[in-house]
């Protein structure tokens, strides 16, 4: 056995060097060159320029080698592994293994002749032009390597010139003085100014401005070629007189502006067959085959457009949206034609709209492995079935059944009474979503509501301590008042948490934690919630995005002025309600997340976390389900989940110990620098930092609660790590090294006891961490 580990390693070590001494160079073709990237960019003269000219210039004459560092024009990988198979295995035969494996691994040669630099400084000068430079010259230089002559990079050398600036702007007069109107108006959004440099892509902007203008302004058949510009250089040096002309070579159809004649919505299950039934209210109608699966009046809801109104954009894609919310339809398509001339120079439309039916049941089983830090594995099912258009009116019902199951890999300590049977939980939930608002009285709904009714419980068993369970039940409101921003408000939520068996061990654990006791005590928690999104992704321009999460809740504090109205006594100096006493308490969140496009799908994402927690009331501790904690896969990576806090507390050496690691107060932060490896493979470097505290402070918990001095109470962590992105699927691994344990010793910032490897934190995960 040894010696056929010996056979194999001597075996990758010769494989390896044979392809690390092969020349990149052997086997190119006669007479060529092997390009290795851009030697630089140098503007004659110390000439300097916008970026966006700069970029225009880049984008032309940087061409990335083989094998580029980082996806860098400038540098190439010191391991080119694509070239060294390319010749390393090299072969004239057209079969074989060596042939196949060299087919499959090699990387072609990009030599100067393809890079073409003499026309690529054409290319460049047409692309100052274009930028207002008009006199531009671009020259370049081979610069070869010192050993080998056969590879070279290029240098290129940029002679700007002077810039030419727009002297003056004139829109000329429209067939239409409807449309000259609208252009006036709008002026100041112009992309182009008198004074600013001469610019082939402020051109395009521009007629794209006036084309979107036009078209939300109602002229649905005006198209940006109908924009055209007059340029003269010739009334003085490096100067352009621009003349703007908005209906070049335009159809009279297209200066018609156009409104809303009738709308048709045809439904189906797919099979695109002619409707046979129809139903119709004044200018909108309903073509379906069959039985009508859904009440008329919500779907002419949807279809809410004032007939004679002027075209716009967002008109269908509202309504599309409205009939999406009905939790009905798969798919939602609109189509505008051209029926006729109206009145007064007007284009009369029909919105066509095309709906196909979900089908009314669908479910879905996951199957999924767990391994937590506390050396737990198991399996564990969700099962998922919904019910669409329950009621007729786009009603969504839903449920959910859970089921995990976890036994210890570690070392049993617990005790010999656990049997094989360790930790499981087992839960359901109902809802009813109702894509409308819902009030005992009437309200005007200003933006789409849902209103979702849902019922959960769950029994949690964990092996030689307790077995709890918990059940909800709430009434919330979703809506969204833009494209931006969305909205949660949850006024009713009343959680049940009781303990329906415990162990000796974990009532030693708890008795001499009076805060850990109060925290698992049997109990009501009535709440009011309301959380606020905010997520610019679909209309963030620019190279940031954001995404935003601010939440609040307030528990009992209503329960209890209602019972104090009503003249309900308190028992043994607490409120209670149906016989258990009932948590107070007030809570706030923040999420913020800000992700920068670097280039070349890399990505710089920072995320910000912030919460706080105070019991008042019937008890000055908070429900351990509301606490905060931090560590683990999408924390701080280089600790496990609960291992960290509160403050500069060290918990008692034990295995779950990790129980009392929790905190009313909470900061986090983390950044992290995603990149691209290879295709779908990424790379990420990242560094997190964080702490809970106590508000309150804790005889059982020493050095936990908040002070001044918090900030040196901060855990922090660096890491790397890698992630396969399908798209739809992000397989995470990332191994964090912790630097600085609050707990420990402040002697020295690295403060960790122990072995190096033994304190990594090893993480696989499913998505990114935020």
């Amino acid at each position: 056995m040894k010696r056929t580990q010996t056979y194999t390693l001597v075996l990758i070590a010769t494989t390896l060097w044979l392809l690390v001494a092969c020349s990149t160079t052997r086997h190119l073709p006669d007479g060529e060159v092997l390009y290795t990237g851009v030697k630089s960019i140098v503007a004659a003269d110390g000439d300097t320029v916008d970026a966006e000219v700069a970029a225009a210039v880049a984008n032309v004459l940087e061409v990335a080698p083989n094998s580029p560092l980082l996806g860098s024009a400038y540098r190439q990988s010191p391991f080119p592994m694509g070239l060294w198979i390319y010749n390393g295995l090299y072969t004239e035969r057209s079969r074989g293994l060596r042939h196949w494996l060299w087919k499959r691994l090699k990387s072609d040669p990009i030599t100067i002749s393809q890079v073409n630099p003499v026309l690529r400084c054409q290319v460049a000068e047409v692309a100052l032009a274009d930028e207002g430079y008009f006199l531009a010259n671009v020259d370049y230089e081979l610069v070869p390597h010192r050993r080998n002559p056969r590879k070279a990079k290029v240098a290129y050398k940029v002679n700007y010139g002077r810039m030419s600036r727009i002297s003056s702007i004139e829109y000329m007069r429209n067939r239409d003085a409807r449309l000259d109107s609208i252009v006036a108006h709008t002026r100041e959004e112009s992309r182009i100014r008198v004074g600013q440099r001469f610019s082939a892509t402020a051109l395009t902007a521009e007629k794209s401005r006036i084309g979107a203008l036009m078209v939300d302004s109602g002229y649905f058949n005006y198209a940006p070629t109908f924009v055209h510009f007059a340029a003269d250089t010739t009334r003085a040096p490096y100067a352009v007189a621009l003349r703007v002309f908005t209906d070049y070579k335009a159809p009279s159809a297209a200066l018609y502006p156009c409104k809303v004649d009738s709308i048709s919505l045809t439904l189906d299950f797919g099979g695109g067959f002619a409707p046979t039934h129809f139903e119709t209210d004044g200018y909108r109608s309903i073509g379906y085959r069959g039985r009508l699966q859904m009440k008329p009046k919500y779907l002419f809801h949807a279809m809410a457009i004032d007939r004679g109104a002027v075209y716009n954009n967002g008109m269908g894609s509202r309504v599309t949206t409205r009939l999406a919310r009905l939790n009905t339809f798969k798919y939602n398509n609109v189509e505008w034609k051209n029926i006729g001339q109206g009145e007064r120079d007007t284009t009369s439309m029909l919105m066509q709209l095309s709906s196909t039916y979900h089908l009314p049941w669908t479910g879905s089983l996951e199957v999924k492995g767990v391994y937590k830090d506390n050396n737990q594995v198991g399996p564990g099912l969700t099962f998922k079935a919904q019910r669409r258009n329950l009621l007729g009116g786009g009603e969504l019902l839903s449920f959910e059944l859970d089921a995990g199951y976890e036994w210890n890999t570690g070392k049993h300590t617990i005790g010999q009474n656990d049997g094989l049977l360790n930790s499981y939980e087992l839960g359901g939930k109902v809802s009813l979503a109702v894509p409308r608002l819902q009030l005992p009285m009437r309200v005007d709904e200003d933006y789409p509501v849902t209103t979702t009714y849902s019922v959960a419980a769950n029994v949690i068993r964990r092996a030689g301590f307790f077995q709890m369970f918990k059940g909800t039940a709430e009434v919330s409101y979703s809506y969204s008042t833009d494209n931006v921003s969305s909205h949660i408000l949850t006024p009713i939520q009343l959680a049940y948490t009781s303990l329906l068996s415990t162990t000796q061990r974990f009532d030693e654990i708890v008795s001499a934690n009076r805060v850990l006791k109060q925290s698992f005590a049997d109990q009501f928690i009535p709440s009011i919630r309301y959380t606020y999104q905010y997520d610019n992704s679909r209309v963030a321009r620019g190279c940031s995005r954001q995404w935003m999460q601010f939440s609040v809740a307030e528990a009992g504090g209503i329960l209890d002025l209602v019972m104090g109205k009503v003249g309900t006594h308190r028992t043994q100096g607490e409120r209670q309600f149906m016989w258990q006493p009932f948590s107070q308490f007030v809570k706030a969140s923040a999420d913020v997340r800000n992700y920068i496009d670097l280039g070349n799908r890399n990505t710089l994402a920072t995320r910000f976390l912030a919460g706080i927690v105070y019991a008042y009331g019937n008890s000055t501790t908070v429900p351990y389900s509301e606490q905060f904690f931090i560590g683990g896969a999408n924390s701080l990576r280089g600790f496990s989940i609960r291992s960290v806090g509160p403050g500069g507390y060290r918990p008692t050496s034990g295995k779950y110990s990790y129980m009392d690691q929790t905190g009313d107060v909470k900061l986090e932060a983390n950044v992290e620098w995603r990149f691209p490896l290879s295709g779908d493979i990424c790379g990420a470097l990242f560094a997190d930092a964080g702490n809970v505290w106590t508000l309150r402070d804790e005889s059982s918990r020493p050095d936990g609660q908040l002070t001044a001095s918090a900030i040196d109470q901060l855990a922090t962590d660096c890491g790397i790590g890698l992630r396969y992105d399908l798209g739809m699927l992000v397989l995470r691994f990332d191994l964090g090294i912790p630097l600085h344990d609050p707990s420990e010793s402040a002697s020295k910032y690295y403060n960790l006891s122990g072995s190096f490897f033994g304190n990594l934190g090893y993480h696989l995960a499913i998505g990114y961490p935020f």
